[in-house]
């Protein structure tokens, strides 16, 4: 089965965000345009908002008919359909997985920057395979071994699309100090975990701060694990992923997403810049 590095969701997303920029172009509601289609209200708002599943080919000539679309653009929202029907890589057997981590890695494979803020381990993205397995096995106590050695798989293949990807997204990781104090097993999978952050830490695509305990209260002290997802020129795609135990809640209100965003950034006042970041690091694997 064909595949792709990077899903349907986001070409679903784009696809619905079209068909609503052009129905609103032509003053028209929701209900007038879905009465022009023969579609009921519910199904049109479920295509704009990207949530009608595997676009249908028909639907997608008599929306494009009504609208009254040019040829090049008639190319553009086709190609769009084709790619909302392609799964990802992650879709198909041997992976099976939760829609919230399926949701999660379609925002992860196409977003343009990632923005993380981890009070608890060290993020997916950054994890060496030891520590992976570790994470998974003492978090996630219900997986047999055969299901941890499959996700660890899955985590370290997202790594590698995340590197290979062109051009490459930025990464922006804010680290609680507590994240890198927290042991995961022996001692000598800890340094090297620590050593993969301060590698990591040195290309000019991911920038790693710490946040110490020196740093005191802070208003990100309450927040759990939580990634905003941006976009290039489709800032409506945005998103903010906040993770708790077996769930993720993702925001896409643009209003939330500025939020968080605005939350993140706001850390600047208290974490460690980067080269202090690293000799921090550094500082604590020499205790290990």
């Amino acid at each position: 089965m064909e595949t792709t590095s990077t899903g349907p969701l986001i070409p679903r997303r784009l696809l619905g965000a079209a068909f609503r920029e052009l129905r609103e172009s032509r003053g028209e509601t929701l209900q007038q345009a879905a009465q022009a289609c023969l579609f009921s209200p519910s199904k049109l708002s479920r295509i704009e908002n990207g949530l009608a599943g595997e676009p249908n080919p028909r639907d997608v000539r008599d929306l494009v008919a009504h609208f009254g679309v040019d040829a090049d653009r008639v190319a553009e929202l086709e190609a769009l359909a084709q790619a909302g029907r392609v799964p990802g890589w992650w879709q198909v057997p041997p992976y099976d997985m939760p829609s919230r981590v399926d949701t999660f890695i379609s925002y992860e494979s196409t977003a343009s920057r990632i923005q993380v803020y981890e009070p608890a381990v060290i993020p997916g993205l950054l994890q060496t395979r030891d520590y992976a397995e570790a994470a998974l096995t003492h978090l996630a106590p219900w997986l047999d071994a055969d299901a941890v050695a499959l996700q660890v798989d899955i985590r370290m293949r997202r790594q590698s699309e995340h590197r290979l990807r062109s051009p490459r997204p930025s990464t922006l990781n804010v680290l609680s100090e507590a994240v890198l104090r927290r042991g995961a097993g022996h001692p000598a999978l800890m340094r090297d975990q620590l050593d993969a952050l301060i590698e990591a830490s040195t290309d000019p695509l991911t920038e790693l701060h710490v946040l110490p305990f020196s740093a005191g209260l802070h208003h990100a002290v309450q927040l759990s694990t939580t990634t905003v997802f941006s976009f290039d020129n489709a800032d409506d795609l945005d998103v903010v992923a906040i993770e708790r135990d077996r769930s993720v809640q993702f925001l896409e209100k643009s209003d939330n997403v500025r939020h968080y965003r605005d939350v993140i950034a706001g850390l600047a006042t208290y974490w460690l810049d980067e080269a202090g970041s690293r000799s921090f690091i550094a500082d604590i694997r020499s205790t290990i």
